[in-house]
């Protein structure tokens, strides 16, 4: 059974490793290691008997959150641990932050579908914002309804 926990220095090593299978420009393990005394940052670890096999970065600034980075290992795709992660995600930050924005390949059509599914909208277009290879990003954003505070008077 999957697990969504804290990212701790034990788990620095397995998320550079799917960090490193997933992504085309990886942050170094020493990049992770160094977000655990960023006072802005939140970092989620999908774990399954003790292995690493996803995770979700944040940075919060100021009431903004921006999804640095989300992956998952090949044979936990498909299964829902995108998805695991993001319902964890979001419902950390719900009561924390105004909204949540990140970047995704214009191309990377699944995971455009997940965030859609979970409320993210298109708001624009980062110009040739990825390497390897050259493409622009879609920027999507969700953004968390605060309920008003109006009072009632009676008399």
């Amino acid at each position: 059974m999957i697990e969504i926990v804290r990212m701790t220095p034990a788990l620095c090593p397995g998320i550079h490793a799917v960090e490193k299978a997933c992504l085309t420009d990886p942050w170094s393990l020493e990049a992770f290691v160094q977000e655990l005394d960023n006072p802005h940052s939140t970092t989620l670890a999908a774990v399954e008997e003790g292995v690493v096999v996803g995770f979700v970065n944040v940075h919060l600034i100021c009431g903004e959150c921006s999804l640095n980075n989300i992956a998952v290992s090949a044979p936990y795709r498909r299964r829902g641990t995108a998805s695991l992660l993001l319902k964890a995600l979001i419902a950390e930050m719900r009561d924390r932050a105004e909204f949540i924005t990140l970047e995704v390949r214009v191309s990377n059509d699944p995971a455009i579908a997940l965030y859609q599914k979970f409320g993210f909208e298109p708001v624009g277009r980062r110009r040739k914002f990825y390497a390897h290879p050259t493409e622009d990003a879609l920027l999507m954003t969700l953004t968390f309804a605060k309920e008003s505070s109006h009072e009632t008077v009676s008399h």
